[in-house]
């Protein structure tokens, strides 16, 4: 699996969602040097894949998949 993909798609959704990496980590309680790491080819701890998802308003899937595009209706 390539875990970069999570960092890439993390970013993009993040940046869809108009959010700073200070406020998405804010959100998740954790650093926005974090955030950063993520993007940056870094993986996020497993625990806070669920609340990733949930803030930008995805589906897990969507940060496993560079392909697939299935927003949640919140």
């Amino acid at each position: 699996m390539n875990y970069s993909i999570i960092g890439e798609q993390i970013q993009k959704y993040r940046k869809e969602a108009k959010l700073t990496q200070k406020e998405l980590g804010q959100a998740l309680g954790v650093s926005s040097s974090a955030v950063s790491q993520w993007e940056t080819g870094g993986t996020p701890d497993i625990s806070l894949i669920p609340s990733i998802a949930d803030r930008l308003g995805i589906t897990i899937n969507n940060l496993f998949s560079e392909n697939r595009i299935v927003h949640r209706h919140l």
